[in-house]
């Protein structure tokens, strides 16, 4: 059975209320890709369904890792924010799914009821003030060197290139930030990550330190590890040699 099968089936199973059916098959469109994003989102409203709100907050949060182009898990994490009382954290999520989407008009709903009853044009300026808010707070720690760079994501995307015949390719980052000189956001800085293995993760908004960058001949910055600051985790690029 293709994927696109698989996963339909799967939706058509979680429709109708047949959880347990819905999270195998799910989980068999996860086994063959692990960053499948739709396959994370799915296994996260099951678990929203069951009420498994820990289990439901690690799997959206993985599926939005997997595609931050793609707003509707940060929508439900929202959901799950405001329902444990976070609601700046929720306020987060909502800002995320429209940055994502800005027709999302549940996310919109949402963030403008917790803002105090913002309108429609002004919701987007309000996600923005959100952003501001924590470029002014600066990086969570101090850096481990002097000799670095650290600055704010403001966008990460993702895609796959061929690689020899590996079924799933490579996976290649393409982030941008804003370095942090001075106690102040300056120039923006855009780097990629290439990857048959990926470990760590990094998103809109989190604060990183990158050391070594390797400037390719088209004048494009390739780095293989940096550190994220507010995940306090390395991130780092690894190829295996194909053969």
């Amino acid at each position: 059975m293709s994927r696109a099968l698989q996963l339909q089936e799967a939706w058509g199973l979680y429709k109708t209320r047949q959880l347990d059916e819905a999270l195998r098959r799910f989980q068999e469109a996860l086994d063959r890709d692990e960053h499948e994003a739709e396959a994370l989102y799915g296994l996260g409203l099951v678990d929203y369904a069951r009420g498994d709100v820990v289990a439901a907050e690690r799997t959206l949060d993985a599926a939005r890792r997997s595609d931050v182009t793609w707003g509707a898990p940060s929508y439900y994490l929202g959901q799950l924010a405001e329902r444990a009382g976070d609601q700046r954290e929720a306020r987060r999520r909502y800002a995320e799914a429209i940055a994502a989407d800005p027709d999302n008009a549940a996310a919109i709903d949402a963030l403008r009821r917790l803002m105090g009853g913002i309108t429609g044009a002004a919701v987007p300026a309000a996600a923005g003030r959100a952003d501001a808010a924590v470029a002014q707070q600066g990086p969570p720690r101090e850096p481990k060197r002097r000799d670095t760079i650290v600055g704010l994501v403001e966008g990460v995307s993702r895609r796959t290139e061929p690689y020899g015949n590996r079924p799933y390719g490579l996976t290649v980052l393409e982030i941008r930030l804003r370095r942090y000189v001075d106690g102040s956001l300056g120039d923006l800085f855009g780097f990629h990550m290439r990857a048959t293995r990926l470990s760590g993760a990094i998103e809109k908004g989190d604060w990183i330190e990158i050391g070594d960058v390797e400037v390719k001949r088209d004048g494009s910055n390739r780095v293989k590890e940096c550190f994220n600051l507010s995940a306090e985790q390395l991130v780092k690029a690894s190829v295996s040699v194909f053969h």
